[in-house]
């Protein structure tokens, strides 16, 4: 199986409190990967950085199933 990733775009997500200091920093990264000359899919991978790890969990929930509920939209 041969699998290439490639067109990567990385977001850095952070989260600040009323005085700015920042609760929650996490990483996404937007992958197209390629396995067996199939046709491309879209992959994210995460990291959180810093913060909690509920709100963390709570908050890539929500952006995934946005992402999911948005997905014939996707250019």
């Amino acid at each position: 199986m041969a699998v290439h990733v490639w067109c990567r775009y990385t977001l850095r997500c952070t989260m600040a409190d009323d005085w700015g200091k920042v609760q929650l920093a996490f990483d996404l990264e937007v992958v197209k990967v390629t396995v067996n000359k199939v046709a491309p899919l879209t992959g994210v991978c995460r990291k959180r950085v810093k913060g909690d790890a509920w709100h963390y969990k709570k908050l890539c929930e929500d952006i995934l199933r946005v992402a999911s509920t948005n997905d014939d939209s996707a250019v």
